[in-house]
């Protein structure tokens, strides 16, 4: 006679022999031309009508749709255990009510109710999307569960009814793409499980953690590493969002985790002081196998439909649970600082004191150097890597340097014309290596001459009389143009008014002025180019007068004067005409005789 238990057990086999006939997945898709047919299309119904039949449904769809043999409803989502546990169903029409007795079970190999083994690729990317969408066995969204239970029932490829409908489109690989339901089914559900579909597909694992850090197997103490770190997919893709935990042993620091991305992340290391170090890091990657809740008595059917044959298989949630470790090992050394170094000016005249500015660089934490600056010179020519000998050292001074920057030396006074050139040296210490730059850098050579005195320039003197034909007692001015004036060249033009001459045939063309009389004189200052004017003059003969121009050298410009009797220059003055008045006779006329 059967325990109340049994009897309890017996009626909710009956009930869910009822279920698995409504509650059976689907897939929307059509079906081949000769094959079974597929089912028609899905419409969403309530979450309430599914938990009608089974009350242990999660996050998910309800949906109603037309098989070959009535109407049945699919719920596709995420199903909870009496223990609590939650899990994706993998075996269509199987009983779906999990006991807390299962086991959990490896899913390698992974068969189908029908006896197919599932491939590894396939069975990998499963576990990293329900492991990473639903580490605990539900996303906590109705959309993204429906997706994942979607992606599963077309991976297991068993989803054909008893009746030969075909409720998911069987044969989903790595790389495929989820199929749509027939005549369309709203919401975003579809696009949802084709993203997670093709995450899964390029991040399946097994993982495997790589650390590279080039072929350098040696680290001067000042400078820096850097390491590549990524977690690489089954099919080499960098796998982002793993925490990568990095323990650094020996005398270098390093950061304590970093996150993958989908490229990989560049991880630097400090070396601290000489000797070995070495770099580990580890992480929890993507398994290539998952885990399912089975009851001891599960097995295949061996059938070429889905078949109620007992409780089916649940797959559940994990954290990644493959380790994956890798370890790079090198040795520090002594550091070799850079030191560049610029002259403080590439030309200078004597007695000029100079400086040399140097920059040091990669100088490693701690070390203290008593650098010496020195000067050589002065040399005919510029210097060559072999011109910096004891004989031709100008000065030397010290300064110290504790890090790394830009320093100015002191300065060194220098009094003879021709070419000096830097060098700087560090002794080197316990943490750094001996450096000494090279003579002859162009940067570091400065060219000393005395003061070059130029040729004085010729100024440009053009003038033009105010007018060329003037009345005794009028003003006469002259209007001098100059050019050729530098920016300190002031100069003071002198000029003369010579005359006057007498005119020949009326005209000034063509006189001599050797001994005409200075008429009037005067000077003004010009300290640009430009035009001037001279001081106006009333002439109170008649006559030929010109002007004439001249500047007195200066350091900077030649003596210049223009010549008189210039056409421009030369004025013709006249005096006004008198004008002639008829003389009328005064008293009466006189008659004539007769």
């Amino acid at each position: 006679m059967p325990t109340p238990r049994h009897r309890a057990l017996r009626q909710r086999s009956i009930i869910v022999s009822v279920l698995l006939v409504l509650l059976g997945s689907l897939v929307l898709t059509f079906a081949s031309p000769g094959g079974p047919p597929f089912a028609s299309a899905a419409t969403e119904v309530s979450k309430t009508t599914c938990k009608k039949f089974d009350p242990n449904l999660v996050n998910g769809m309800c949906l109603k749709y037309t098989a070959k043999s009535g109407t049945g409803y699919t719920w596709i989502g995420s199903y909870k255990a009496d223990n609590g546990k939650v899990f994706f169903c993998i075996d269509y029409l199987y009983d779906s009510r999990i006991v807390s007795s299962a086991s959990v079970v490896d899913t390698n190999p992974l068969m189908n109710q029908l006896g197919k083994k599932i491939g590894a690729a396939e069975v990998a990317a499963l576990n990293y999307l329900i492991s990473t969408q639903a580490p605990n066995g539900s996303t906590g969204s109705d959309g993204k569960d429906a997706a994942i239970a979607l992606i599963i029932r077309e991976v297991m490829s068993d989803a054909i009814r008893p009746d030969g409908t075909v409720v998911y489109k069987p044969g989903l690989k790595v790389g495929g793409t989820v199929a749509a339901p027939t005549g369309g089914l709203s919401g975003s559900m579809l696009t949802i499980a084709r993203s997670m579909w093709d995450d899964a597909s390029r991040y399946r694992g097994p993982g495997t953690l790589v650390l590279d850090g080039g072929k350098q197997t040696q680290i001067e103490l000042g400078d820096t590493q850097e390491y590549q770190v990524s977690v690489l997919s089954a099919g080499h893709h960098p796998i982002p969002g793993l925490k990568v935990s990095l323990a650094c042993y020996g005398p270098i620091t390093c950061p304590s985790s970093v996150t993958t991305k989908t490229s990989a992340v560049t991880v630097k290391v400090t070396p601290t002081a000489v000797g070995q170090a070495s770099i580990k890091a580890t992480t929890s990657a993507p398994s290539g196998n998952g885990e399912l809740l089975r009851l001891d008595g599960w097995h295949t059917h061996g059938g070429s439909t889905a078949a109620d044959n007992g409780v089916q298989r649940g797959w559940i949630g994990q954290r990644n649970r493959t380790a994956a470790e890798a370890k790079v090992e090198t040795e520090i050394v002594k550091g070799t600082p850079t030191v560049t170094t610029r002259t403080s000016a590439p030309t200078a005249l004597p007695g000029t004191s100079l400086a040399d500015l140097v920059t040091v660089s990669g100088l490693p934490s701690g070390s203290t150097q008593q650098v010496t600056a020195t000067l050589f010179g002065p040399f005919p020519s510029r210097p060559t890597a072999q011109s910096c000998t004891a004989e031709a050292k100008t000065g030397e001074v010290t300064f110290q340097v504790a890090k790394n920057g830009t320093f100015t030396t002191p300065t060194v006074k220098i009094d003879d014309p021709g070419y000096y050139v830097w060098t700087e040296s560090m002794p080197g210490d316990d943490l750094a290596n001996p450096v000494t730059t090279p003579c002859g850098i162009a940067d570091e050579t400065t060219v000393v001459e005395r003061p070059k005195t130029l040729a004085p320039r010729r100024p440009t003197v053009h003038t033009v009389a105010s007018s060329q034909h003037v009345r005794v007692g009028d003003p006469l001015r002259d209007l001098v143009d100059i050019s050729g004036l530098t920016a300190k060249s002031e100069i003071t033009v002198g000029w003369q008014l010579l005359g006057p001459v007498a005119p020949r045939s009326g005209s000034c063309a063509r006189l001599s002025w050797s001994k005409a009389k200075v008429a009037a004189s005067g000077s003004f200052k010009a300290p640009r180019d430009g035009r001037y004017l001279t001081t106006a003059v009333k002439v109170g003969v008649p006559g030929c007068f010109t002007y004439t121009e001249h500047v007195a050298a200066t350091t900077t410009t030649t003596a210049v004067r223009t010549k008189p009797g210039e056409a421009s220059e030369t004025v013709l003055v006249t005096r006004p005409a008198t004008p002639v008045v008829p003389e009328i006779p005064s008293g009466p006329a006189s008659r004539g005789r007769r």
